[in-house]
């Protein structure tokens, strides 16, 4: 007689799954998130949580490289999980009140690079509550028993009605198997995006005929409730957002045609915590007996984080021995978590301890060691992306164009073949392993109809009368060049290669290309030309300008090596005269102590200041713009000891506006100690409210800069209302073009070799924040950030200096 358990297959869970295959046909994605409640009934009106994983929550997207932040600011990556072939993070609690006070009502935020920003709303928890099963008779081990010779109906009870609290739900019931009789899904009505069975009436029975279920044979059924309370099909075109509640409670079935159906089984040997190497396999090992006439069995049925594990050979990961013991091969990251058996005869069901997996030896988490490099290409050329990564065999790569994944494109390498004007765009690739994600930085692919450029100038950093060699590869019939330097033309320079023979320090500078074919031109990208062996150099000048409001002030921090003599200057009013629109009125500016809360230097009004004669002179000395006489704009002339200092301006009179903050060190090159690094906190709005600091680099020799655009990794401190996608842009003084951007830093370990000799906190390799790594002649330069996509937030701005 078949007397093997099936479980109940429709747990929350796994309906989620089920949604995601519906929707395939009209919906490109889900987007969800779910909290769902674990059950087991066990009499007539005894309902308790499940010992084997009772309280979940589940957080899914369709993309690589999610991550998912909840109310109060932490951050989850999602991991590839290939039963759903999607990306998910998954939490198990003992109770409900743990589960919702660590996953609270409020805003959950999906995002990733390259990939939309998703926000689903959870405004209360709203779960269906526990059903329970009438009918039958309920036995002391907790089972129902069944007559198989009658036909039968269970009836349900404790249903207040379908979708009460938003827009679809629906209910599962089955008891399996009993010789292939489909079990029933009703849903309540249909939804926008996804393609579901409608029925009008909701179920509130199950039917089992007569002679379907075999004589001293043990089932499993269950019964779900599920809501969703929010289903947006309009967030992300073509897909759908949901929020997913849910509760399931399974139990027992016993064909008896009379008598109780015995004891329940007796646990003599419970699964042990086990810990094991990725890619290897390891054994949970249970032993059982049936008890005092509990008549056929054990039967066991694993769960996995509170899900049930089908061990029929149907899932490969699994397989189950004669004796209950439970294997999992070629275990991955995802493994890794909590296992229980629920041991079953005739008699009853008992659940076994949880045990805990452990997996060792995960491969590293990727890191780009080479981005992919952008190129110009004319109309039917053809080139290949590459990116190289760490992280070992184990990587798995998808390219991505302006954000959205390139179906097919899954290997280190992207052909771009004969391309067209569409090919042109922003082209990334996400890493993942078992251990992480990481994105590189963008490649910006342009399609010219002149001519094409293949290979692009590089940066050079030289010794003094070192020969420098700069080359462009171009496509195209009866090609002309034109090179230029810091964006003016170079006399003679006409062919595909610009030598310089003898480099010295006035060579320095930035050099393109114009690259011309009949009427058609393409410019060249910008390659840094620095020469070492001058004298010493040191960045002089920082400055900000940003957006002060009233929540938030422009605070601009810097550290000196040494005792300086700092003009520091706040200018509102004085930046009208610069076409700045929006300007602060009446800019304060105070200079407070790292780690202080008491100004050693404050300003209003600039003409106030105790030694105006010699600000004047510090104004002029430095090349600073004067301000208007009697303007509002503020300003000191301070000596400070070595050490961090934040300049902080606010509006007097409690207005908002675009301000700019400057720093200038106006003692002389040849003395002591040097401003080391500026920082800058203020809110990113978009056009002249971008975030812009300027430094400069002063002396005859090049420096090494380390520039950071912050915005993701400040929710771990607290900061809310972060930019979640900054994208950082490096402009020469003066100049139309940039000679570096960056939208996400990718993990670089040459970045992260900067970080730490800079004393910089860590950022996440997938994190979206932008980082360079520039050597640069002297000159003035300028910072920008922005938010990608016109997005707006507070973001910091960071120059390190790394010396010569």
């Amino acid at each position: 007689m078949n007397s093997h358990i099936l479980s109940f297959l429709r747990v929350a869970a796994v309906a989620a799954v089920a949604l995601v295959v519906a929707s395939a046909a009209k919906a490109q994605s889900l987007y969800l998130v779910s909290k769902n409640q674990h059950f087991v009934q066990s009499g007539l009106n005894t309902v308790v949580a499940d010992a084997t994983g009772p309280f979940t929550f589940n957080a899914s997207a369709p993309t690589s490289g999610s991550t998912l932040t909840i109310p109060g600011g932490a951050s989850f990556s999602l991991v590839y999980y290939a039963p759903e072939d999607n990306y998910r993070v998954t939490r198990s609690f003992a109770t409900k009140a743990a589960l919702d006070a660590a996953f609270p009502a409020g805003t959950y935020t999906f995002a990733g690079a390259g990939r939309p920003t998703v926000t689903v709303a959870i405004t209360a928890d709203l779960y269906p509550p526990a059903p329970q099963v009438v009918g039958g008779t309920w036995n002391a081990g907790g089972t129902l028993l069944l007559a198989p010779s009658v036909a039968t109906t269970i009836n349900f009870n404790a249903f207040p009605g379908y979708a009460t609290a938003g827009v679809g739900g629906t209910v599962y019931a089955e008891v399996s198997p009993y010789l292939g009789l489909p079990s029933p899904q009703v849903f309540s009505r249909a939804v926008a995006g996804l393609d579901l069975t409608v029925s009008a009436l909701p179920l509130s029975s199950f039917a089992i005929p007569s002679g379907k279920l075999q004589n001293n044979s043990v089932f499993f059924g269950g019964i779900e409730y599920n809501t969703f309370t929010t289903l947006d099909p309009t967030s992300v075109p073509g897909s759908v957002v949901a929020v997913f509640f849910g509760t399931a409670v399974t139990y027992n079935v016993v064909a008896v045609s009379s008598g109780t159906g015995g004891n329940p089984p007796v646990i003599t040997k419970q699964p042990a915590d086990q810990s094991a190497a990725f890619g290897s396999s390891t054994t949970f090992t249970i032993a059982a007996t049936t008890g005092a006439g509990g008549g056929l069995g054990p039967f066991f049925d694993w769960h996995f984080n509170g899900n049930y594990i089908s061990t029929d050979g149907s899932n490969p990961k699994y397989s189950m021995a004669s004796n209950g013991s439970l294997t999992v091969k070629n275990l991955a990251g995802s493994d890794a978590g909590n296992y229980a058996v629920q041991v079953s005869n005739a008699g009853g069901i008992v659940p076994s301890n949880v045990a805990v997996l452990t997996v060792t030896g995960l491969p590293a988490k990727p890191a780009i060691a080479t981005a992919p490099q952008s190129q110009t290409l004319g109309v039917g050329q053809s080139a290949t992306l590459s990116v190289a990564a760490s992280g070992g065999s184990t990587n798995t790569y998808q390219w991505n164009k302006d954000g959205a994944a390139i179906v097919g494109a899954t290997s280190s390498t992207l052909a771009l073949t004969s391309v067209q004007a569409s090919a042109a765009g922003s082209y990334t690739v996400t890493v993942s392993n078992e251990s992480g994600v990481v994105t590189s930085n963008a490649a910006i692919i342009a399609v010219s109809t002149g001519p094409g450029l293949t290979t692009q100038p590089l940066s050079q950093d030289v010794a003094a009368t070192t020969r420098v060699t700069l080359t462009v590869v171009a496509s195209g019939s009866g090609v002309t060049y034109q090179w230029k330097k810091n964006g003016a033309a170079i006399a003679g320079a006409t062919s595909a290669t610009y030598v310089i023979a003898s480099a010295q320090t006035s060579d320095m500078g930035f050099y393109s290309c114009t690259v011309t074919s009949g009427s058609s031109s393409t410019e060249s990208a910008t390659a840094t030309v620095t020469v070492t062996g001058g004298a010493a150099a040191r960045p002089v000048n920082i400055s900000t300008r940003a957006l002060v409001t009233t929540a938030e002030p422009l605070t601009a921090g810097f550290v000196l090596s040494a005792s300086k003599t700092l003009l520091i200057r706040a200018s509102g009013p004085a930046l009208v005269q610069f076409g700045v629109p929006g300007t602060l009125a009446d800019p304060k500016l105070e200079v407070i102590p790292l780690g202080g809360s008491t100004a050693v230097a404050s300003n209003n009004d600039w003409g106030a200041v105790t030694n105006l004669a010699a600000l004047n002179a510090a104004v002029a000395a430095n090349g600073a713009f004067p301000f208007p006489a009697g303007s509002k704009d503020a300003a000191v002339l301070v000596t400070l000891p070595a050490g961090g200092y934040t300049a902080r301006i606010t509006g007097a009179d409690g207005g908002s506006g675009i301000a700019l903050v400057e720093v200038y060190d106006t003692d002389p090159l040849s003395s002591s100690g040097q401003l080391v690094n500026l920082s800058a906190r203020a809110t990113v709005g978009t056009g002249a409210s971008n975030l812009a600091t300027g430094f400069v680099v002063s002396g005859v020799a090049p420096r090494q800069v380390l520039i950071r655009a912050i915005g993701p990794a400040l929710t771990a401190f607290g900061v809310a209302g972060a930019l979640a996608d900054p994208q950082l842009t490096v402009i020469p003084a003066g100049a139309s073009y940039s000679v570096a951007t960056n939208d996400n830093w990718g993990g670089v370990a040459a970045l992260k070799a900067a970080f730490t000799a800079t004393g910089a906190f860590p950022l996440d390799d997938s994190s979206k924040d932008a980082v360079v790594l520039l050597r640069l002649p002297p000159g003035g330069y300028t910072a920008v950030v922005a938010g990608v996509g016109s997005t707006t937030g507070t973001a910091i701005v960071e120059v390190y200096d790394l010396g010569p």
